[in-house]
């Protein structure tokens, strides 16, 4: 496609991808592609230590003369197509005529991290329990009682008081003067209104967003609504038999039938797991029902098969995984890994979507926008619940099937039918709990 936009139609473009990994992917495997990285991956031609061309600026306060990085940097400006993360070409305004964007569904969470706003512990000494916009809440109010809040803090009170509730709370960390600090995020739900920073009308004529999970929705919140657009839609080349998603209702995973399904979940995990005994697999659920399950498995079946992370140590346990062999049976346990998990061939030949992926209501931004937009909600479920499911097959050789066990799939089914790609439908089939 970038090749056919320079040459027929002699567009400059760009091929945007939301990872690193993704980007190397495409340099590797096309020669003398051009791309951009951070100035901490080139290296410096004048040390002999190998010191990279960022930590030569840091000591010398300016980059060399013939300096690798500034070398690439000048060639994006007037190279007819390249592959960039999409956080390096906006922080270095490289844009084109037209834009490729691969995995496009994550463009609206680089306009939500672009808008977040940040509010760092060692500003505002914030208690770790705060996990949630209504702890956040809870303790500004716990603070305006015990010892007042400053300006700013009032004025993010009563923002997030307002009843317009825009933000859902992430806790992690970012840079702050060159350094990782703990923060929490708050990420607006709606980027309808954001400046069009990856497509600037001035400067961007033709727009290509590439997925498999992209939809209507998302057209609206990237704003490209009001543009011309035109929908193509592609079947899948993996034979459906290779890659089942079967529909097995145990029960609903719903607060209020939680505890009353759990039981069943496990029996039925026990007997999925049985069909795989020497094959690796992967359960998806939140972290509250991954401790839910290790606490009723007891000494049973699974104690020696599941592999269970938390947040802080989730990237060590995922490789651990990946470097058991096949026959030693072992299973995920993942929480938030519906996205950007690779388990090619052996890694794992089955998976079982535990909970359907819905949004938290208990976030009362999440709550407000399904309050308005019911169409979103169901959207955002159903673009999880596919990715999810294209986690264990991942070319046209690969094989395995997914199961999906909590009957609230059959109220998506009903509300969101016309969401679902026919290339997924096509391998739907259901399967009665014996």
């Amino acid at each position: 496609m970038a090749k056919w936009l320079h040459k027929v139609h002699k567009l400059p473009n760009a091929i945007l991808t939301p990872t690193n990994i993704l980007r190397d992917q495409y340099v590797q495997e096309t020669p003398g592609l051009h791309t951009l990285s951070n100035a901490g991956l080139y290296t410096c031609h004048n040390w002999d230590d190998e010191t990279s061309c960022k930590v030569v600026k840091g000591k010398q306060k300016h980059y060399c003369k013939g300096c690798p990085y500034l070398q690439a940097r000048k060639r994006s400006y007037v190279m007819p197509y390249a592959v960039y993360n999409s956080y390096i070409y906006l922080a270095n305004r490289l844009h084109k005529s037209a834009i490729i964007y691969d995995e496009a569904h994550t463009a609206i969470n680089l306009l939500q991290d672009r808008a977040k706003d940040r509010l760092w512990r060692h500003d505002y000494h914030y208690d770790n329990s705060i996990q949630s916009y209504q702890d956040l809440i809870n303790w500004l109010r716990m603070r305006e009682t015990k010892t007042g809040l400053d300006e700013k803090q009032q004025m993010l009170l009563d923002e997030l008081t307002s009843g317009k509730p825009r933000y859902v709370v992430e806790r992690g960390e970012d840079l702050y003067r060159g350094e990782m600090r703990d923060c929490l995020k708050l990420l607006p739900v709606d980027v309808r209104d954001q400046p069009p920073i990856l497509w600037p009308p001035s400067k961007t004529r033709k727009i290509f967003l590439l997925s498999a999970t992209i939809g209507k929705p998302d057209v609206v919140q990237l704003g490209l609504d009001k543009k011309r657009v035109q929908y193509y839609t592609a079947a899948s080349p993996v034979d459906p038999a290779r890659r089942p998603v079967t529909y097995m209702p145990v029960g609903s995973m719903s607060v209020a039938t939680k505890a009353r399904t759990l039981p069943r979940m496990l029996a039925t995990l026990e007997n999925i797991a049985a069909r795989f005994p020497a094959q690796k697999g992967m359960l998806h659920c939140t972290y509250e029902v991954a401790r839910e399950l290790q606490a009723l498995m007891g000494d049973g079946p699974l104690k020696d098969r599941l592999l269970f992370h938390r947040k802080e140590d989730r990237t060590e346990v995922v490789n651990a995984f990946k470097a058991f062999p096949p026959e030693s049976g072992k299973i995920l346990v993942g929480c938030g890994l519906e996205e950007g998990l690779d388990l090619i061939g052996d890694l794992a030949r089955f998976q079982v979507i535990v909970k359907v992926p819905w949004p938290s209501l208990e976030e009362p931004a999440i709550r407000y926008m399904a309050g308005q937009d019911s169409e979103w909600y169901n959207w955002q479920t159903v673009k999880k619940l596919l990715q999810a499911s294209g986690r264990i097959v991942r070319s046209i050789s690969d094989y395995g099937e997914t199961f999906i066990i909590d009957s609230s799939f059959q109220r998506l089914y009903d509300e969101a039918r016309d969401m679902f790609p026919q290339w997924w439908l096509d391998a739907l089939v259901q399967e009665d709990i014996e």
